[in-house]
């Protein structure tokens, strides 16, 4: 696009983000990642041209904001819809963690699914206190039903092991408005997280009813996953990897 225009001044600009695909493995991860790359990338080069060759494509117009916050999640006091006062967790990473995901698996004999109401080797009870400070009964609790394996929030050397402190940050741009998120939202998180904001911008008055909602990241740190209620519960990779609790 544009070849003669100098760095800077070109008209044209496009975007290729990473949206909520936490849980969303590769097209091609049974044969090599990069045939899933390939995959994936004539896709999106097909997709976007499509876009460009098409003459029926919504305007985006009006103002141009953005927000930036920082938030402790080690211990982030709010309100769930039916009124009910919940906190979330010092950051923790369970024995499913371990356990690695379907398209890479983890070593030694963890699994994905390991929850508090499962079994697991007790030889690792003894090892993951070598390796990270021991949970309280607090924290423990705090985080189930996932069973703690690797203490991060405690871990501090040589630097710190995960991060309590995140960033959140907002783009809006006419009716199109940008979540920039820390970590990776499984693909219901995400939706979730995109209907609760849209609904609530909209009953604010901040957006029209034309407003369209998306979800990027990991982005400004990394505090690696964030899935359902339900998911968590499961404790797969992903639940496993969702560090400040349900």
């Amino acid at each position: 696009m544009e070849p003669d225009s100098l760095p800077g001044h070109a008209k044209f600009v496009a975007g290729f983000s990473q949206a909520t695909s936490g849980d969303v493995r590769g097209p091609g991860f049974l044969i090599s990642d990069f045939k899933s790359n390939e995959i994936i990338g004539t896709r999106q080069f097909e997709g976007a041209k499509l876009l460009m060759e098409s003459f029926d494509l919504q305007r985006i117009a009006g103002p141009v904001r953005s927000v930036h916050t920082y938030i402790d999640m080690s211990n982030y006091t709010f309100a769930l819809t039916n009124g009910t006062i919940v906190s979330t967790c010092p950051p923790a990473l369970g024995f499913g963690f371990a356990g690695g995901t379907t398209d890479g698996p983890g070593a030694f004999d963890f699994v994905q699914g390991t929850n508090s109401s499962a079994h697991h080797n007790p030889m690792w009870d003894g090892v993951k206190g070598a390796v990270t400070p021991p949970p309280t009964e607090e924290e423990k609790a705090c985080q189930w039903p996932k069973p703690i394996l690797l203490n991060v929030g405690a871990a501090h050397k040589p630097y710190h092991w995960s991060p309590s402190i995140v960033d959140i940050q907002i783009f809006r741009v006419g009716q199109l408005v940008i979540l920039i998120l820390p970590s990776e939202f499984t693909t219901m998180s995400g939706r979730r997280l995109r209907e609760a904001m849209r609904a609530k911008l909209i009953e604010d008055g901040i957006v029209g009813d034309d407003a369209y909602v998306v979800a990027v990241g990991p982005a400004n740190t990394y505090a690696h996953y964030t899935t359902t209620r339900e998911e968590y519960g499961i404790q797969r990779y992903e639940g496993a990897s969702t560090l400040y609790g349900p």
